[in-house]
């Protein structure tokens, strides 16, 4: 909490706003890191696929059986950690939208779980 009150200027508890402190945020720093949050949803399962059938690939170019069992193999547990990757930071999404409504049904910055679905949804994204 410290942290917190540190940011918000004077480091007192007194001082800090939680309806303000999300606003103090500026939209292009919010969209940043909701761009960054949608790289790593959609990119780092992706690359893990790819690069799993590269090396797949390349096992078949070799034609050995041990190879391609075991090219096999790692292509399956890649796309299972692309699938879990995908799930946890979709769930997470998620909760923190539904924790934002079930704690402020209007204003989403009025609180840090609105402020936290600002920045997974960005500025466009329905936090209400």
């Amino acid at each position: 909490m410290d942290l917190i009150y540190a940011l918000a200027g004077t480091g007192q508890a007194s001082s800090y706003n939680s309806e303000t402190f999300c606003d103090t945020i500026p939209n292009e720093v919010m969209n940043i890191v909701h761009m960054i949050y949608l790289a790593i949803q959609i990119l780092t399962p992706l690359l893990l696929v790819i690069f799993g059938a590269i090396d797949m690939i390349r096992a078949l170019t070799q034609q050995k059986d041990d190879e391609i069992k075991k090219a096999q193999a790692g292509l399956i547990k890649k796309v299972i950690v692309a699938i879990i990757v995908f799930l946890i930071l979709t769930i997470a999404q998620w909760v923190v939208g539904l924790a934002s409504k079930a704690t402020n049904g209007s204003d989403a910055s009025a609180n840090g779980w609105g402020c936290a679905c600002k920045l997974l949804k960005g500025q466009n994204g329905s936090c209400n």
